[in-house]
């Protein structure tokens, strides 16, 4: 049996996350969920940018959210997810 073992910078928050006493499974499967959700934000976000600014406004987002979006920053219920991942 072989152990194949990766550390990240995102390594200990995993660990904080899945709680001291998870075991190597419980910290992949939190590890693996955390990538894909970075990267379905990231998709999105670059979605966004291509849209126009009507669209957005639209779609129910505010002038603060679409200058956000064109920033290329977090908005919404991602910014608020992320923000409660870093406490």
């Amino acid at each position: 049996m072989s152990i194949v073992s990766a550390r990240s910078p995102a390594t200990p928050a995993i660990q904080d996350k899945a709680g001291p006493r998870a075991g190597p499974l419980r910290r992949l499967l939190t590890a693996i969920v955390e990538s894909r959700t970075r990267e379905a934000e990231r998709r999105i976000a670059v979605h966004l940018a291509t849209m126009s600014e009507q669209r957005l406004a639209d779609l129910g987002f505010s002038a603060a959210d679409i200058r956000s979006i064109r920033g290329g920053e977090l908005v919404g219920s991602m910014r608020a997810r992320r923000a409660r991942q870093l406490v």
